[in-house]
């Protein structure tokens, strides 16, 4: 059976180092881990959602910012954005397909990010943005015969960009421009 090495053998010294020198590599491992997992980067025209354990439980402005080890940083642009919607599908008054290639440019106020987190969740364009662009589409072409709609252009664009504003206002959900490409 081994025998312990008595104190002040070189063994014992030696098995001490090998020990100290483990121990100090698992703490330093543990330490640039922790300084890893709780600094993120913000870039400039984002905001940062911070959820612990699933839950909202603040918001971070952009530049580098420190969250619990625990935490997840969820990052959202409030800058101007851009979504085209390629195959939008409506009808005319006799009923006659009429198809739209339009582009949106919207942007979240910072301050909003948390709540329409919190209450339609990290995919809020397609929940409120999207249904809206083709229902309103579908609510004013049907209001002209099918040779009115390229004339009538401006009108459709018009009245579907103060709807999307006017219902979307309340969210903090600006719209900054609609823009018919093709019909």
């Amino acid at each position: 059976a081994g025998v312990a090495a008595e104190p002040g053998t070189t063994e014992r010294v030696r098995s001490g180092i090998v020990i100290g020198a483990a121990v100090a590599v698992f703490v330093a491992w543990v330490g640039v881990h922790t300084a890893l997992r709780s600094v993120k980067p913000v870039e400039a025209g984002h905001v940062g959602v911070v959820y612990q354990f699933g839950e909202i439980v603040g918001q971070k402005g952009e530049g580098l910012q420190f969250i619990w080890p625990w935490q997840d940083l969820r990052v959202e642009s409030v800058q101007v954005q851009r979504h085209r919607f390629e195959n939008v599908t409506a009808f005319s008054q006799e009923t006659q397909d009429v198809f739209f290639v339009a582009t949106l440019n919207y942007s979240v106020s910072p301050a909003a990010v948390q709540r329409l987190y919190r209450t339609v969740g990290p995919n809020w364009f397609d929940r409120l943005i999207e249904p809206r662009v083709l229902n309103f589409f579908k609510e004013e072409t049907v209001k002209y015969e099918t040779v009115a709609v390229g004339p009538n252009r401006e009108n459709i664009r018009r009245a579907v960009r103060e709807r999307l504003s006017s219902e979307l206002a309340p969210l903090s959900i600006e719209i900054n421009d609609l823009l018919i490409d093709n019909i």
